[in-house]
């Protein structure tokens, strides 16, 4: 992929959040909710900070886009579904405005890797977002 097609990048510290495996439903006076974990809050409020000062100076993207997200963890513990870590950075991106909306993203390159305990790596998210071709 070419540098001049490169419209966002950002690089979110710390393990990646699973929105599937981090929720409940609560029924409370009558209403149902979905309520998400404090360590998924934790890793949404990093990640919206992370992205908002990336897009500084940016207007919300609008256009067809190409993904390419890369996740590290620390170590294969409880190794989650690449498909299951790719949901709550889309859903991030929209809610920091750098995307008008997730379904503009039309094509994912998606990648994990991990450590393991005697050589753990650095947990973290690096997103790129392109301008499709």
């Amino acid at each position: 992929m070419s540098d001049e097609r490169l419209l966002f990048k950002c690089t979110i510290l710390g393990r990646p959040a699973v929105k599937k495996n981090q929720q409940k439903v609560v029924r409370r006076w009558g209403q149902t909710r979905v309520v998400y974990t404090p360590q998924f809050y934790e890793w949404e409020q990093r990640a919206l900070l992370e992205m908002k000062r990336a897009m500084r100076g940016m207007d919300t993207i609008r256009e067809p886009l190409e993904m390419k997200i890369h996740f590290t963890l620390e170590n294969g513990r409880s190794l989650p579904d690449l498909s299951n870590l790719l949901e709550a950075p889309q859903d991030a991106l929209t809610k920091a405005g750098v995307i008008e909306d997730d379904r503009l993203i039309q094509v994912i390159h998606a990648t994990r890797i991990y450590g393991d305990r005697k050589k753990p790596l650095e947990a973290k998210t690096e997103i790129e977002l392109y301008a499709l071709e």
